[in-house]
């Protein structure tokens, strides 16, 4: 530990209640056991957005959390990318039976920061075992100050995300999809993250909202009714 700085990584399999966390994170000046936390950075499981993660960033006074990709989970295994599945399941940091690959792993910086009570302090921004007990359809009706300012960044609820087969493959040919995936890289893409968002009718009158995750080389594209994940290597050859 040099002046005081150190850091550790905070891990949780129980999602945050978003009003909670913003409470803890987003006002200033941090209280408590958090006074400390200079720079936290990572990824979040919100109650909330159980289909994606939240990439979740502290800075200075500057607290935000960002629309993720997409949780593996939420996607139908048979659009996995070859090998993940054994990847994954053999992982059990990263994959659990009961929530799959949701999680929250935040890298946690500060001075004089005692990692054990900071670590209780985030804990305490997760769900109670009541809340737990409700199930995710009460989860997504917790209050949520990020979700306005999500939905229109991409963030919103794909519909028929389970589906184990998508109509997308009826409408866009791959030709139409790579189209997409490339004008969306070559306008401003954020590594990790979704900077935009393409709405644009395919091939047989099908609009596709194409949101790209260059992190996992796998792109969300999704309609009005159904989400389907792609392999972004497949497409652009």
């Amino acid at each position: 530990v040099e002046y005081g700085i150190s850091s550790f990584v905070y891990t949780a399999r129980r999602p945050f209640h978003p009003a909670r966390l913003h409470a803890a994170l987003g006002s200033r000046p941090l209280e408590g056991a958090l006074a400390g936390l200079l720079r936290l950075k990572g990824f979040a499981w919100l109650a909330t957005r159980n289909w994606q993660q939240a990439h979740t960033a502290l800075a200075g006074t500057q607290f935000t959390l960002a629309p993720g990709r997409p949780w593996w989970v939420a996607i139908p295994r048979g659009q996995w990318p070859d090998g993940l599945a054994a990847e994954l399941l053999a992982d059990q940091d990263c994959w659990s039976a009961e929530f799959g690959d949701r999680r929250s792993e935040l890298v946690c910086i500060g001075r004089e920061l005692d990692h054990a009570a900071a670590a209780r302090e985030l804990d305490r921004c997760t769900l109670t075992e009541e809340e737990m007990a409700g199930g995710e359809k009460s989860w997504e009706a917790l209050p949520d100050p990020y979700r306005a300012a999500w939905d229109g960044q991409g963030g919103s609820r794909p519909e028929g995300e389970q589906s184990a087969q998508s109509s997308i493959g009826a409408g866009a040919t791959p030709q139409s999809l790579a189209r997409l995936i490339k004008m969306a890289s070559h306008d401003g893409l954020r590594e990790g993250n979704v900077s935009k968002k393409i709405v644009e009718e395919a091939p047989g009158g099908l609009q596709v909202k194409l949101s790209v995750y260059q992190d996992s080389h796998s792109a969300a594209i999704c309609s009005e009714a159904d989400c389907h994940c792609v392999q972004v290597d497949s497409l652009l050859g």
